[in-house]
């Protein structure tokens, strides 16, 4: 029996769910939860953003679970991922789920699954893709814990954060505590705080409700005053003096003219200084309250009268901690402040998050206003972000200066309730404002001021006109304040509620009219459809007179569907036409919902007060009418016949709106039916039934069971049973195990997709599929990836035809070749029960015990004189256990009653048992079966060698022997994520590769350490049946170079160099083998360009853009790289120097002339050449990627066996033709290594002149 140590689910769709910042997030999570990850290991390139800039593999980081789970993140050249599940420190992987949608990635340890559904854990605290992007210098996750029992100032203050945690904050207005994690004490942390998390069985017994991600914040980037009438609110003697307005931002730039004297209080929140070294806080505050100094008043901020608060809390980088927000937002209300605005944002949410709480609590106890960005995530539906998906908050969206709403502002409805967000709209394209000395935000205007765009120029517009609006009514309060603002703001001429809100802020409206309604929207929230009368729904509207006279308005409203069907009559009503508001008091209007009348659909509009006048006033209304639901009763049969639990789950995906559900049987465990209730419409149905070991508690075996195309009309049962799936895995010509198994399905339909995919470790026994139906529309795949090698061993006892069923402990050394032990009874491996026994050179046969560790018992054997080790479990079900990679004797584990068999046969005299070890597999399989349209009735699991590519792979050394790791990641076209765990490799060694042609991209990393270190990158590729070839990793001489030429995005990112313009463009591998593998690392490197023989440019590293002169010159690109890692004993230094010449073309790309030398050493698997004969070194040289075009050169070589301490010229170089020469080396004698030195000149000015120490070895000398 076998469990699935690493259970991995990947699921992607193909609508668009925003997340925290700048990626999406997904709409669900499938079977299975994360415990709290770390933050990314401390790397530079450790941050997620636009596909690298490289057309080759880059890495992006490592992240680590607060399980002690690592995994290691890479983008390959089209932006997909390609991810490591590294293993542990005991060399254990923790049982989880990966969660792909767009461009997040959510690992999942299913530990964690039962916190994630009482909603104590964050399921953003399992963003890979999000931890990725804390913030640089970050080694810890920071968090935010928030508690039930309402502590109190005090209280809060002198509470002990959870273990292992240090603290950062108090967050008095929402309960909770700032903290970090770092990743050293990951696993404590997380030991401890699960046990006192609420569960669905568990009570919190430490007062925390909820353990937060505390998310990233990032700024929302995309004649303004005058467009929202700022200039007439002055006129009327309204510029927002005695209103102090806090901007919450990246700080200012204390320098500005248009800010000197404005900011009369402020405070850094980042630990990075106050002063702006990003440039978006000083745009901000400046948009705010500028006077416009630096620019004779041109630029003019839309209070200049008021006080600005300036808080600190985002870092010059541009990004910053909710934690830091909430401290600020406290600081603010403490010091005043009037308006605070937040011209950033996090994550889409339900408004229910700790800043949104935050901004609720500290608008209820104060009379301060915050003004926050809806977010640049749109123009789709449900994107608006928080903090201003609060209550309390005034979302604002942005607008151009025609009032059209802009592309990129985030829309609503809010996430969860359908509430009306955002609440009102701003400028927010093309807006200039001050700019911070010596920052790149946007577009420079004049040395002073710059160009930007995004929520974040709108939100100070309407935070500036809140404070006019506070000056002309000092009395007022935020809400007041926020009602006002929307009922005068100007509509938006074709836009819904969800679009603009209540439409564009117009600032002299809003101080000139008496009239005011409250709230300024009104939001029914959502109505699941039903066929049964419903009771209306009433709010009531509250109307203001501050002026001296009374106003009798007229009622209207008008609202339709976002798709624009207009609202029947009746569906909307007031309880009266018209409304008498008495000088200086209010008057009530009910507003009532008929929740019967309508067709679904998302309503949105307006009740509309108006006066003979002309003056107007208007309140935003919304409701969601749910389309029909249905229930789905979905029951599992295992593939043993027994009602799916542990971990099986189903997921339901609607062909046409790409939305997606996911859910496990017994609704939060257990056996029992999911249950669904989801609109009519038609879907596919997918579920991953696992068949448990006797204790319930490990899978064996898995089955997927899917219905591709169902259509939902009505109340449905379904039945997914496992025992009618056929078997998926491969039978191979050679004996083979599987290591690892991917089995999964791809769905798509018009412009959605959808991908579930299950990573499986080695002890899963089986994995099957049943038939489905061809599907009628769009796409359907299941595909599975089986990567088998030879048995690590076979067991059996002497004289019994029949194998033994048996796992190596975890860390246990290998066996290789054949052993007979003698078996020896010892008991439970106490000492007492060693003692007097012997054990010399035996196996001892153990039980396992609850008193002691398997590791234990096997160190207490060892020293006992036992040569091997079993231990059998005392208790039905599966056992696998972990022993430290020091152990002394192989260890193995088998089930108790196999055990107890073996207990029988000793127990009847002597036995011996025959182990047959294979540590390092000759050969591999990596086979990936897959079918389209359905699943057949009849799957051929028979492989022939002749249906397969055959590569003749081998692992050079670069010194010592290594334990090395290697990794193949397939990928079909639909892929746009791909995890895989690394398979140990012995470097030196040799094996025949086998894999599956057809529409499969294949992509390989191998690395030197099984910690996955000093590793190389080759290319894409796809095989065809039948081919064979050779495959060298790290196989001498490696030297800087490109790789060859893969697609038009490689020359792109210059691979070869090219220049257009007065620019050169070059990207150049620090580290390229014989075989073209490549590492993406830069490594110790530095770069230099000259022209005309002076210094113009230097880096690390060797990419990106260089600079070039409009005439022609001679310039000189040099790379110098250094190798340290103990591993790496050839090639230990390089120093390349290019010449070329080069002239601003005509137009277009012009590639350089800058030339690479291929060698062809005869080495061993060690690297090394013998020291008997002169050694013949093959050599060609070729302009950059273009092996097929030789070029004319002469050329020198010299070789020295002292790392290069002398030199000597090679005086036996043969030209070959072609480019190619072979240059005959001579050894002394006891030389052990060997350096070169390559000089190749062109005819046309082109030359290289490499250098590489080390370059290979002499054995035997």
């Amino acid at each position: 029996m076998r469990m699935p140590r690493g259970l991995f689910g990947v699921a992607g769709a193909g609508r668009t769910w925003t997340r925290a910042f700048t990626v999406a997030v997904a709409a669900s999570v499938v079977a299975g939860v994360v415990a709290p990850p770390l933050a990314a290991a401390h790397d530079p390139a450790a941050s997620v953003g636009p596909a690298p800039s490289s057309g080759t593999v880059t890495t992006v980081g490592t992240v680590v679970l607060i399980t002690g789970d690592r995994v290691a993140v890479a983008r390959d050249r089209d932006g997909s991922y390609l991810a490591t599940l590294l293993p542990g420190d005991d060399g254990t992987r923790a049982n989880v789920t990966v969660v792909r949608h767009d461009a997040d990635v959510y690992v999942i340890p299913t530990e964690a699954q039962s916190y994630i559904a009482a909603g104590s854990l964050d399921r953003e605290l399992f963003n890979v893709t999000g931890l990725l992007g804390v913030p640089s210098g970050q080694d810890a996750v920071p968090l935010i814990v928030e508690y039930d029992e309402g502590p109190g100032v005090g209280t809060l203050a002198s509470r002990r954060p959870p273990a292992h945690s240090k603290r950062t904050a108090a967050l008095e207005s929402i309960d909770a505590l700032a903290v970090t994690v770092s990743t050293a004490e990951a696993a404590r942390f997380w030991s401890g705080i699960k046990r006192t998390l609420p569960t669905g069985t568990q009570r919190s017994t430490g007062g925390i409700s909820k353990v937060w991600l505390d998310p990233v914040l990032k700024p929302d980037l995309a004649e303004s005053v005058r467009q929202i009438g700022a200039p007439t609110a002055w006129t009327a003697g309204f510029d927002g003096t005695g209103a102090r307005v806090a901007v919450l931002d990246t700080g200012y730039d204390p320098t500005h003219p248009d800010l000197a004297g404005q900011v009369v209080r402020s405070a850094d929140f980042s630990g990075t200084g106050i002063t702006d070294g990003h440039g978006h806080g000083t745009h901000v505050a400046s948009t705010v309250a500028g006077t416009g100094a630096a620019s004779g008043g041109r630029y003019v901020g839309v209070a200049p009268g008021a006080d600005l608060l300036v808080g600190k809390v985002m870092t010059n980088e541009g990004s910053g901690m909710g934690s830091w927000l909430i401290d600020g937002m406290e600081w603010a209300v403490a010091n005043g402040a009037t308006v605070v605005n937040m011209s950033l944002s996090t994550e889409v949410t339900d408004g229910t998050d700790p800043m949104s709480q935050a901004v609720n609590e500290l608008s209820a106890s104060s009379d301060t206003l915050f003004v926050a960005t809806s977010g640049n995530t749109g123009p789709d539906e449900l994107t608006a972000r928080a903090p201003g998906n609060a209550d309390a908050a005034l979302s604002v969206a942005a607008v151009d200066r025609s009032d059209s709403p802009a592309s990129f502002s985030s829309r609503g409805p809010r996430a969860g309730d359908y509430a009306v967000k955002p609440d009102i709209a701003g400028p927010g394209v093309g807006i200039v404002a001050a700019r911070a000395e010596g920052t790149t935000l946007g577009t420079p205007v004049g040395e002073r001021y710059v160009t930007a765009s995004g929520t974040s120029m709108a939100a100070p517009h309407v935070a500036g006109a809140a404070a006019i609006v506070k000056q002309r009514h000092p009395e007022w309060d935020g809400e007041q304040i926020k009602a006002t603002l929307m009922g005068s703001s100007a509509s938006v001429a074709g836009a819904s509620v969800y679009d603009v809100g209540a439409g564009r802020v117009d600032v002299a409206r809003a101080v000139a009219q008496p009239v005011t309604a409250s709230p300024g929207s009104v939001s029914f929230g959502r109505y699941a459809w039903s066929e049964e009368d419903r009771d209306d729904v009433t709010r009531t509207i509250v109307y203001r007179n501050s002026g001296d006279r009374a106003l009798t308005l007229g009622l209207t409203i008008e609202a339709a569907t976002t798709t624009g069907a207009p609202a029947p009559a009746g569906m909307f009503t007031t309880d009266a036409s018209t409304v008498t508001v008495p000088a200086g008091g209010s008057a009530e209007v009910r507003l009532t919902l008929d929740p019967d009348l309508g067709d679904t659909g998302l309503y949105g509009g307006q009740v509309r007060a108006t006066a003979e006048d002309g003056t107007t006033v208007h309140t935003s209304l919304g409701v969601f009418k749910e389309p029909r639901m249905v229930e789905l009763v979905v029951e599992g049969i295992a593939q043993d016949g027994s009602a799916a639990a542990g971990g099986s789950s189903v997921d339901l995906w609607n062909l046409d709106t790409g939305r997606w559900t996911s859910g496990i049987f017994g609704g939060k465990g257990g056996a029992g039916p999911a249950v669904f209730s989801v609109p009519v419409g038609t879907y596919s149905l997918t579920s991953f039934l696992w068949t448990m070991d006797d204790a319930g508690a490990f899978g064996r075996e898995i089955a997927m069971v899917s219905k591709p195309e169902i259509t939902l009309t009505e109340d449905t049962r379904i039945v997914l049973d496992g025992r009618t799936g056929q078997r998926l895995d491969p039978v191979t010509p050679q004996p083979s195990e599987a290591r690892q198994i991917t089995i999964g399905y791809h769905r798509a339909s018009g412009r959605h997709s959808f991908a579930v995919h299950y990573l499986l470790d080695r002890y899963v026994d089986a994995a099957y599929a049943t038939e489905t139906e061809p599907v009628t529309r769009g796409e359907f795949e299941l595909s599975s990836h089986w990567e088998l090698y030879a048995p690590e061993f076979t067991m059996k006892l002497a004289g019994v035809p029949a194998t033994l069923e048996a796992e190596y402990s975890i860390g246990s050394p290998r066996i290789d070749g054949r052993r007979t032990y003698d078996l020896v009874d010892a008991g439970r491996a106490t000492p007492q029960d060693v003692a007097g026994r012997d054990l010399s050179g035996k196996l001892a046969v153990i039980e396992r015990s609850d008193a002691v560790s398997v590791a234990e018992q096997v160190r207490t054997v060892g020293d006992a004189g036992a040569a091997a080790a079993i231990v059998y479990h005392d208790r039905p079900g599966f056992l696998l256990a972990a022993v430290p990679t020091t152990s002394p004797i192989p260890s193995f584990t088998i089930e108790q009653a196999p055990g107890r068999d073996l207990l029988t046969r000793l127990s009847a005299g002597p036995a011996k048992l025959q182990i047959a070890g294979t540590p390092d597999s000759p050969y591999v399989y990596d086979l990936f079966p897959y079918h389209t349209g359905h699943v057949p009735a009849a799957i051929d699991r028979t492989v022939e060698h002749l249906s397969l590519a055959r590569t003749a792979a081998s692992y050079h050394a670069s010194g010592a022997p290594q334990r090395g790791a290697e990794v193949l990641f397939p990928r079909r076209p639909y892929d746009s994520f791909v995890l895989r765990r690394a398979q140990e490799i012995a470097v030196p060694s040799a094996r025949t590769e086998w894999a599956s042609p057809g529409d499969v991209v294949w992509r390989p990393m191998t690395w030197h350490t099984v910690s996955q270190d000093g590793g190389l990158i080759g290319s894409p590729r796809s095989y065809t049946a039948g081919q064979k070839r050779t495959e060298d990793w790290f196989r001498p001489v490696v030297r800087p170079g490109v790789p060859a030429v893969g697609d038009e995005d490689d020359a792109r990112w210059g691979i070869p160099g090219y220049r257009s313009g007065d620019q050169f463009t070059i990207q150049i591998r620090s580290l390229l083998d014989s075989g073209e593998h490549y590492s993406e690392r830069a490594g110790d490197s530095e770069s230099r360009l000259y022209r005309d023989g002076e210094l113009v440019a230097e880096r690390g590293g060797l990419e990106g853009t260089w600079p070039a002169s409009a005439e022609h010159a001679r310039y000189r690109l040099e790379l110098d790289v250094r190798q340290s890692e103990p591993w790496w004993q050839h090639s230990t230094s390089s120093h390349t120097a290019w010449g070329f010449t080069s002239s601003r073309p005509a137009g277009g790309q012009q590639l350089l002339d800058l030339l690479q030398i291929d060698y062809d050493v005869p080495t061993d698997l060690n690297g090394d050449v013998a020291a008997g004969e002169p050694t013949e070194v093959g050599l060609r040289v070729y302009p950059q990627a273009r092996r097929d075009q030789p070029a004319d050169v002469s050329l020198r070589v010299w070789a020295s066996h002292d790392a290069g301490g002398t030199w000597r010229e090679v005086d036996k170089v043969k030209a070959a033709g072609d480019g190619s020469f072979v240059a005959t080396v001579a050894h002394p004698k006891g030389a052990e290594t060997v350096s070169l030195r390559v000089v190749a000149t062109g005819g046309d000015g082109a030359s290289i002149d490499q250098t590489v120490i080390r370059a290979f070895g002499v054995a035997g000398s």
